[in-house]
């Protein structure tokens, strides 16, 4: 039985932008094998710009309260 929508591939989120990779990877189901998702695969570059995007916004996010 599939709950999820095989024909959607979820991108890497960096910065406010949806980001395009080359690669992708499939997860499966341990259990049966059945295909679950066909993910984004995030290379270095992404996962940098990632990290630095995070280091950035913390600055901000730290300063908010919980009632903002």
């Amino acid at each position: 039985m599939a709950f999820f929508n095989l024909n959607f591939q979820p991108k890497p989120f960096i910065n406010g932008q949806w980001v395009n990779t080359t690669t992708s990877f499939v997860v499966q189901n341990p259990a049966n094998d059945d295909t679950l998702a066909v993910v984004m695969d995030a290379q270095i570059l992404e996962v940098e710009a990632a990290i630095c995007a995070a280091q950035q916004a913390f600055f901000s996010w730290r300063e908010t309260t919980a009632q903002h």
